[in-house]
């Protein structure tokens, strides 16, 4: 039988509540990490509390927050607010991926060799082989929100200025704004459904994206996008960064300011 335990308050070891939880990774020791607006804590099940780990050693509160998590064979990699790129090897060993202090990470995303890394800079890309990073100058006028591979090996990047379909090799981007058909270019979140079309959550409601073309061959012929807000049933248009998910049996889940 299964059972859903709800933490109503959950607060660290010194009793203080805990309200913004921005992410979330299971590490390879089964250890949960926490991602929230006061540091990197790991979740103690048990007593529904949260125990903070020491990022770069700061006492600043806007620079301990973490927007992003992503547990990757045996490491967990940290995205910070103002203090770049950590990660959390399997000895539990954390240290800084290169001197990337005063960057804000706002999105992670592991694809094979490579971790992808949205920021307010634009995109990078740190290969764990080469241990080397790589800014893509596609994105340098852009904030990175959101980052997706598709079933058809297509590379979706979400930006403050709408969703672009991204060949990394030759550093061609395009795009889909407002201009095209989205309901709004803030891409928070991106998620592909069981048809292979593309859905997005933004600050003004959900777009479908169905694309029948490919990556080296862009055309707005191939393209369709349909939109829909609260005036389709939406609890709200405004919807959370990151927040978007599709469950064993393809429905997809999107959490905004009113909820799931």
């Amino acid at each position: 039988k299964k059972s859903i335990s709800r933490y109503l308050s959950l607060r660290d070891k010194k009793g203080k509540q805990i309200s913004h939880i921005k992410a979330i990774a299971k590490g390879s020791r089964g250890k949960l990490y926490l991602g929230t607006l006061e540091g990197l804590g790991i979740f103690d099940q048990k007593e529904g509390t949260i125990d903070y780990l020491p990022i770069g050693g700061t006492t600043s509160l806007d620079n301990r927050r973490i927007n992003a998590l992503i547990a990757e064979d045996s490491n967990v990699w940290i995205g910070t607010h103002h203090l770049g790129v950590w990660v959390i090897n399997a000895d539990g060993k954390i240290e800084a991926l290169g001197n990337n202090a005063g960057i804000s990470i706002q999105a992670l995303y592991a694809i094979e060799e490579n971790i992808w890394i949205g920021t307010t800079e634009g995109l990078f890309g740190y290969n764990k082989k080469s241990k080397k990073a790589t800014q893509y100058p596609a994105f340098n006028q852009h904030t990175v929100l959101s980052l997706f591979m598709d079933s058809q090996k297509r590379f979706w990047v979400g930006t403050d200025k709408g969703i672009a379909l991204f060949n990394p090799l030759t550093n061609e981007k395009h795009c889909i704004t407002e201009e095209t058909g989205l309901i709004n270019n803030i891409i928070e979140a991106i998620v592909e459904d069981n048809q292979g079309d593309i859905w997005v959550s933004t600050q003004k409601g959900l777009s479908k994206i169905s694309y029948s073309g490919n990556n080296e061959n862009f055309s707005d012929k191939n393209l369709s996008i349909y939109n829909y807000t609260s005036n389709d049933g939406l609890p709200s248009n405004q919807f959370m960064q990151g927040a978007a998910l599709k469950t064993k049996n393809g429905e997809l889940l999107f959490g905004g300011v009113n909820g799931l």
